[in-house]
């Protein structure tokens, strides 16, 4: 079983590390594209920005989590019937 456990573990790593590339890439584009912050934009316009950046960083992090969650699921699930097969 602990074999399986850390195989588990590496392929969690392997999709977790694409996946954050892949969300990285999207909010790096989303930035550039809906970005309209000059020098003379105030305090406020900069608060607002971040604000917002933070709003969507949180959401993908709540999007991760859910997706993290289920992909354990669904990994344990294929490991116990494999198991069965075995037996």
């Amino acid at each position: 079983m602990s074999k399986k456990v850390s195989k588990l573990t590496f392929l969690e790593s392997s999709e977790w590390s694409q996946t954050f590339s892949a969300i990285t890439e999207m909010i790096d584009v989303s930035l550039s594209e809906n970005s309209e912050i000059t020098p003379r934009s105030s305090i406020f316009d900069l608060h607002h920005e971040l604000e917002q950046i933070r709003l969507r960083i949180t959401r993908i992090s709540q999007s991760m989590k859910q997706f993290r969650s289920e992909y354990i699921k669904i990994r344990e699930l294929q490991m116990r019937q494999e198991d069965q097969l075995i037996v």
